[in-house]
């Protein structure tokens, strides 16, 4: 059965939601990993360490998620 190019097109449309929703949701994982680290009292070096040597995530990646995660708890008032 052959299929016509805007059935091809909602495919493809499809499939790049999908690996869009995949990678915003292990955003929102690795972020909120980071935010109990931090409730839990790790230090900024330990929480980038943790994430550097267990979770195998790039040094300037790690510290990204760091900065992202002190913004947010800022702004729900749980900053330090």
């Amino acid at each position: 059965m052959l299929r016509t190019v805007y059935e091809m097109d909602i495919e493809h449309d499809r499939r790049q939601a999908v690996k869009k929703g995949h990678e915003q949701g292990a955003n929102d994982e690795r972020l909120n990993l980071v935010c109990d680290l931090i409730r839990s009292g790790q230090s900024a070096d330990g929480v980038i360490k943790f994430l550097t040597t267990i979770r195998r995530i790039p040094a300037a990646e790690a510290e990204k998620y760091y900065q992202q995660a002190v913004e947010g708890l800022k702004k729900h008032g749980e900053g330090k």
